[in-house]
């Protein structure tokens, strides 16, 4: 069945190897060691009532999330507990509702230890865009993890929790997983409700989970995945995930032809010595051609649609009507407005906001944003041709390990067409994984996986069977 954090643990709870107590005493000495990566914006553990969740363990013998420590992205809404989306327009907003991944995962007695930190409301892509500080990689402070679903990446790599609940929209989960050396899951759309997630870009989006091993994001995906009548978005994926989940045998592998040329030399190896390996385990392994003309594309599209968007789904924060109101002191509402945003937003979230306020122009909206979604559809037709023939394909989940935060800000690292290709999953909503693979000079890297939308049973399966063929080690550098 493969490893499994979720397992272990519960199996010591339910035969009184350790005690809840003693899980959220470990909890708070590990959140003290990892309080240097910036990774919490609101710790919760003290919130959570360890002698009412030790009376009713027994009962709960069969639930499998019970008294299991996690966290959640401070963009999805907890009924009484502060959620900020990272940006300091909501550095005092309490939700009245939960969101229902969180009400789902509640209701299993499951522990949240806290709020990760991220790049504000989803719009950035190192961890460095947070109103609430920067997120350093666990293994090296001195590098990014990815973003935005930065924080989530650091407390599994940590051991913070056993899972994670961030989003997705373009590699949110899955790049920093690769730089944290842990498994990084999207699901098809919809298979979990995005109702009470803050929004980045509803077409895009995705809630995903973080955990150390494929056999505990079946566990997560077996509760979670439930079609929820108050998000339009969301579709019936409801399964028995983890009691079906099984390694896929000799499964008929997609790679692309040419990738090999935007890696840098230490991951190159380390891609062809894994290739070699699943090979050598009676994969199928064949090279699919690819337009990569095409793939140059896939950054532009991103910022077209995505940016759009987003000024959409954030015209309401004005200060008056939702969000901090920064100033008594004004002429009109136009100008109360523009004073509240320019207190209220980052840098890049301007930037973002500003660039899709120039592509929503009449005179470049047909020439712009219209273009950009039929490229949508040229991207699907070209990922559902290769799932015609293969069961899934395979791609470097980064073209390298984690950049320093320096070499992010001044733009001094290698970033290519390779490290856009995440992003086509966003765009043809089909699940997709990353699973680590190595350390490359101390650091981790991983692989990506992706199968047709709705097959995340047969994704998980083939994900497994790599994970046991790779047996990757975080411990071992």
């Amino acid at each position: 069945m493969g490893k499994s954090k979720i397992l272990d643990l519960h199996n010591k709870l339910i035969n009184k190897q350790i005690s809840i107590k003693d899980v959220i005493s470990e909890s708070k000495k590990i959140f003290e060691k990892i309080k240097h990566t910036n990774s919490i914006i609101t710790n919760t553990i003290d919130l959570i009532d360890a002698n009412s969740l030790q009376d009713k363990l027994q009962q709960n013998k069969d639930n499998l999330l019970f008294a299991i420590p996690y966290t959640l992205k401070d963009n999805i809404s907890t009924e009484g507990i502060r959620t900020t989306g990272a940006s300091d327009f909501l550095k005092n907003y309490i939700p009245p509702y939960n969101a229902t991944v969180y009400e789902l995962l509640k209701k299993q007695g499951a522990m949240l230890l806290g709020k990760a930190n991220m790049d504000e409301f989803g719009l950035g892509n190192s961890g460095l865009y947070s109103a609430y500080g920067n997120t350093c990689n666990f293994f090296d402070s001195s590098r990014i993890t990815s973003g935005s679903s930065s924080g989530n990446a650091n407390c599994i790599a940590a051991d913070f929790g056993i899972f994670s609940i961030g989003t997705d929209t373009g590699d949110s989960v899955r790049k920093p997983s690769s730089y944290l050396g842990i498994v990084g899951f999207k699901p098809s759309y919809g298979a979990i409700s995005r109702y009470g997630v803050f929004p980045y870009a509803p077409s895009q989006d995705h809630v995903g989970i973080f955990a150390n091993y494929v056999t505990d994001i079946a566990i997560v995906c077996q509760y979670i995945f439930k079609s929820d009548p108050i998000d339009y978005t969301s579709c019936d994926l409801e399964g028995k995930y983890y009691d079906n989940l099984k390694p896929f045998k000799n499964p008929k592998i997609a790679i692309f032809e040419g990738i090999e040329n935007f890696l840098e030399e230490n991951i190159l190896n380390e891609y062809k010595r894994t290739i070699k390996l699943l090979i050598d385990n009676n994969f199928k392994v064949e090279k699919v051609k690819v337009d990569w003309k095409l793939m140059d594309t896939l950054p532009s599209v991103y910022r077209y649609i995505s940016y759009t968007e987003a000024l959409s789904c954030y015209r309401s924060f004005t200060g008056l009507t939702f969000g901090t109101n920064y100033t008594k002191s004004y002429s009109n509402f136009n100008d109360m407005v523009k004073i509240n945003r320019t207190n209220g937003f980052g840098k890049e979230l301007k930037y973002r906001f500003i660039y899709a306020s120039l592509i929503q122009h009449q005179k470049n909206f047909n020439e712009i944003l219209n273009r950009a979604r039929k490229a949508e559809r040229v991207y699907e037709q070209f990922i559902n041709n290769i799932f015609d023939k293969y069961d899934a394909y395979l791609i470097p989940a980064a073209s390298s390990i984690a950049p320093t935060i320096k070499e992010f800000k001044e733009c001094n690292y290698h970033l290519n067409v390779s490290d856009d290709l995440l992003m086509l999953s966003n765009f043809c909503h089909n699940p997709s994984i990353t699973i680590p693979v190595s350390f490359v000079n101390k650091l981790p890297w991983g692989i990506n996986l992706n199968c047709r939308k709705y097959e995340d049973q047969k994704l998980l399966d083939i994900a497994l069977a790599i994970e046991e063929i790779i047996n990757f080690d975080k411990g071992v550098r």
